[in-house]
């Protein structure tokens, strides 16, 4: 097994965007709770000698310096990536990691009407120039249009990019260029499922804070618990591919694993 995403028990973000459903606030409980399960995944991955781990929290993990220093526990993978808003401190982190900052990847999200451009840009650059690997990207809310190409202007052309179609939304064909421009592999039409057309399952797989595994974020199809052994499988009730997360695992998409 190469690679594993993980997603714990978090659920809160210091962010309050009104399109998303885990702009909450965070009791001590909650995370002590999921510093408890962080860590013991950690040690199990290492382990069962995975490659590589992803964290894919419901929320905001990177302003919990615990993160870090599971960062720091993983530091003999390949690689060790994590999904942001790019609101923690990334000075400090960078002194953290910098033994080891060349396997960082680090899926950085812009969010307009939380941040701006400047102060955004700042950090990506700074990362960046300090050897951490980043993507960054947005939701593609048309309204947000003009800021993106702005924000896609000014950010290191070296940079991807990325723009995650707004769930539910139907785009028009102007607007599908538009963002097209923006990101070259941004999707809004998604492909059926097809276990025969993906690795995921094979290749990787999605864990909980229990240590329940499926083979992606949208399968709900348990494969078992790594806790018990390394699951493997390709069994998904998904009726599309509706997510990057997803979508990364398809033989017939195109170029994978553009944004960790």
């Amino acid at each position: 097994m190469k690679r594993l995403y993980y997603r714990g028990e978090l659920r809160s973000c210091n962010y309050h965007c009104k399109y998303c459903p885990f702009a909450n606030s965070f009791s001590r409980r909650d995370i002590t709770n999921d510093s408890i399960t962080l860590f013991r995944f950690c040690h199990r991955a290492i382990e069962l000698g995975v490659e590589e781990v992803i964290f894919t929290p419901y929320g905001e993990a990177m302003i919990h310096t615990y993160y870090w220093d599971a960062m720091e526990v993983l530091s003999g993978l390949h690689r060790i990536g994590c999904q942001t808003n790019l609101s923690f401190d990334t000075e400090s982190f960078v002194s953290q990691v910098g033994n080891f900052k060349e396997k960082i990847g680090l899926w950085c999200t812009f969010h307009p009407a939380q941040v701006s451009i400047e102060a955004f840009l700042k950090k990506c650059h700074y990362l960046w120039d300090n050897g951490i690997y980043i993507s960054t990207g947005a939701v593609g809310i048309p309204q947000n249009l003009e800021i993106l190409r702005e924000l896609r202007l000014k950010l290191n052309k070296d940079i991807y990019f990325w723009i995650n179609a707004k769930a539910g939304y139907s785009y028009n064909h102007s607007e599908h260029d538009a963002f097209l421009k923006i990101d070259p592999y941004f999707q809004d039409q998604f492909p059926k499922a097809n276990s025969l057309l993906c690795t995921a399952g094979r290749t990787g797989l999605y864990v909980e804070a229990d240590g329940s595994a499926y083979a992606c974020h949208l399968s709900r199809v348990r494969l078992g618990n790594i806790y018990e052994e390394l699951p493997s499988g390709s069994a998904c009730k998904a009726k599309t591919c509706n997510c990057y997360l997803a979508y990364t695992h398809r033989q017939d998409m195109g170029k994978k694993s553009v944004r960790i």
